[in-house]
């Protein structure tokens, strides 16, 4: 049995959410080791936090862009 372009379909959403939650699971511990480095004063530590987010940041907007790219050229 071969796989039906509906089956595609569901399988390159599934992939996307698989991304957005990695981005969104990568965001939240950028935000915990930023906060971890204030409050023990590691100024290293803080700002590493502040790169996972800006680099979950990225991941969310290239998801995005992907999405939108989608759905034009489904028109």
């Amino acid at each position: 049995m071969h796989p039906t372009f509906a089956d595609a379909q569901t399988i390159e959403v599934m992939m996307g959410l698989t991304q957005k939650v990695a981005a969104t699971a990568k965001d939240i511990e950028g935000k915990i080791q930023e906060q971890l480095g204030k409050v023990i004063g590691n100024e290293q530590s803080e700002l590493a936090g502040k790169a996972k987010q800006a680099e979950a940041g990225g991941e969310h907007n290239t998801d995005q862009v992907a999405c939108d790219t989608q759905s034009f050229a489904s028109r």
